[in-house]
């Protein structure tokens, strides 16, 4: 048995390597996460990697076109620059990286699977038919042969066809080799029963086999060199213990058959060799594919971040209000409708944040609105609605309410959460940070576009601003506000 596994690898302990190497893959990806994420820009003091670890970002979910993508590409991380290498120096696949070992053995297990079966089903097939033409050419012998083939083909058939479905992939390569070597042993048991001429005929018909199974079977090339020295090993050795003539008077047969593995063995080896740039040349393809996406996805992200803060900004405001916000009633498990609450659009004014600049500087500004983002986040974790920063010293929110009010105590909740804020030590101790906010509710009957709501949001925020400032100001589509003189 432990023979058998050096030239049939039990594909198991592959795959946990692979296992491995996708679980470093992830750690090294998670913490090189963290690392970005705890970046901040230089101009911010050492308060910035704090709040931007508290403020997480989500970024819009991909389509499932995307996802699939990704899922395809994903597997034990590749360094493109020693797969360039390999490709461009032809090197063998004893050298090449872990990695890309790893790649390829996946990829041979998932093609082998298929190759093996319809191998299975054409080798039955062809030893079935034959059993016609031993009836025609010795009668005598073809009942014999008929039975020698059901307890031979037939049970390794099915071992090779039961391990590939069980996923014991070297029992099933081991099988699909010894299905023609039992073919082959039993024709030159049946040629050796029959007249020269016939024997001769069957004879030949077994170096054929041996010269196609090298070209058609899956293996690797120390696969295939065990292969060989097991077919000719069974052909000659059923000759030297059946032979009525003796073995002597058969060395030509074994010229024939050591000619024929000679002629077609480097054909497979070049067979294999481009089977190998194939797999080389489009893990390239997809290695170019996956850094292509992971590009997109990280500019994607750039460009739905806001740089000082951490958190969404306009433009991921806008795309998420559509999928997550202004969505239409949706059905819960059981197909059952659920009754979605009044949309509910803020903007969030930092008050006199001009004078709170000039009075204590752009970099304490700077810190505050990090606080402020943090705190903002925290305030709208539990609400599964969106806040980002709208812009200066504006940010923008929106839920879905769950029970009527819970609009307007959230942003109660926002502006006594600014207003109690502790600020950075280098704050001048007489400032202090305080928010308007203006909430816009739309009934779930009449959803109003994101504009109309942003429009009267801002209207309801300046009426704060004008009614003194630190306050909450709310309209709803039914009331229509009126703008102070």
């Amino acid at each position: 048995m432990g023979v058998l596994q050096q030239f049939f690898p039990a594909h198991g302990g592959l795959a946990r390597a692979e296992q491995n190497a996708d679980r470093a893959d992830a750690s090294g990806r998670v913490d090189a996460a963290h690392a970005a994420h705890a970046r901040a820009p230089e101009h911010v003091s050492e308060l910035a990697p704090q709040a931007l670890s508290s403020v997480p970002f989500a970024p819009i979910q991909e389509s499932g076109d995307a996802q699939a993508e990704d899922a395809e590409t994903s597997g034990p991380h590749l360094d493109t620059a020693a797969l360039d290498t390999v490709i461009r120096e032809r090197s063998a696949k004893g050298s090449w990286p872990l990695a890309i070992r790893q790649n390829y053995a996946r990829a041979t297990v998932a093609r082998q699977k298929s190759d093996h079966q319809f191998l299975f089903v054409l080798g039955f097939l062809v030893a079935v038919f034959t059993i016609a033409l031993d009836f025609m050419i010795h009668p005598e012998s073809a009942v014999t042969g008929a039975w020698l083939r059901a307890f031979t083909i037939i049970p390794i058939t099915v071992v090779g066809l039961v391990a590939g479905a069980r996923g014991w992939h070297w029992i099933m390569s081991v099988c699909v080799g010894a299905a023609p070597i039992a073919f082959a042993v039993i024709m030159v048991y049946l040629g050796l029963q029959m007249s020269a001429e016939n024997t001769a005929r069957y004879l030949t018909a077994t170096a054929l086999i041996v010269g196609i199974a090298n070209i058609i079977l899956p293996y690797s090339m120390r696969q295939l060199l065990a292969f060989n020295a097991a077919f000719i090993t069974g052909a000659f050795g059923t000759v030297i213990l059946t032979s009525p003539q003796g073995y002597v008077a058969y060395f030509d047969y074994l010229f024939l058959l050591c000619v024929v593995t000679a002629a077609t063995v480097p054909l497979a080896y070049r067979i294999e060799r481009l089977r190998q740039r194939n797999f080389l040349l489009n893990l390239r393809a997809s290695a170019t594919s996956r850094e292509l996406t992971l590009a997109n996805r990280a500019l994607r992200e750039l460009s739905e971040r806001d740089p000082l803060t951490g958190m969404a900004n306009r433009r991921y405001f806008e795309q998420a209000f559509a999928k997550k916000i202004a969505l239409a009633d949706k059905a819960d498990d059981a197909g059952t409708m659920l009754s979605r609450g009044r949309i509910a659009v803020m903007m969030i004014d930092l008050d006199s944040f001009k004078m709170f600049n000039d009075t204590n500087g752009h970099q304490a500004g700077d810190q505050c609105l990090l606080l402020v983002a943090r705190a903002l986040q925290r305030v709208f974790s539990d609400s599964d609605g969106i806040v980002a920063r709208y812009g200066g010293e504006e940010f923008v929110a929106a839920i879905r309410e769950r029970t009527p009010g819970d609009a307007a105590r959230l942003a109660e909740e926002v502006r006594e959460t600014v207003a109690t804020m502790k600020l950075p030590a280098n704050v001048n101790s007489a400032s202090r940070i305080t928010t308007s906010v203006g909430v816009a509710l739309s009934p779930a009957a009449k959803t109003l576009p994101r504009e109309d709501l942003i429009e009267m949001a801002d209207a309801a925020l300046y009426n704060a601003k004008r009614g003194g400032r630190d306050r909450v100001e709310v309209v709803e589509v039914e009331k229509p506000l009126r703008l102070s003189a």
